[in-house]
């Protein structure tokens, strides 16, 4: 079960719901959330994956 989400945005950047993925326990995998990091004209400059309790974030350099 996912939440509804809108983009979150700051004074900086936001984040941008790119996509779910539903879990899947025989891979051991949690349901995720998957958004980019904008800046605030949209230009992609990283990724954040929310899973469940846990947070992970990737930082991709443009």
């Amino acid at each position: 079960m996912f939440y509804e989400c809108e983009d979150l945005k700051g004074n900086e950047i936001l984040l941008k719901l790119n996509h779910t993925c539903q879990e899947q326990p025989e891979k051991q995998w949690l349901p995720t959330y998957y958004f980019d990091i904008c800046l605030l004209d949209g230009t992609v400059i990283g990724y954040y994956y929310y899973l469940c309790s846990r947070k992970f974030s990737i930082i991709k350099n443009m």
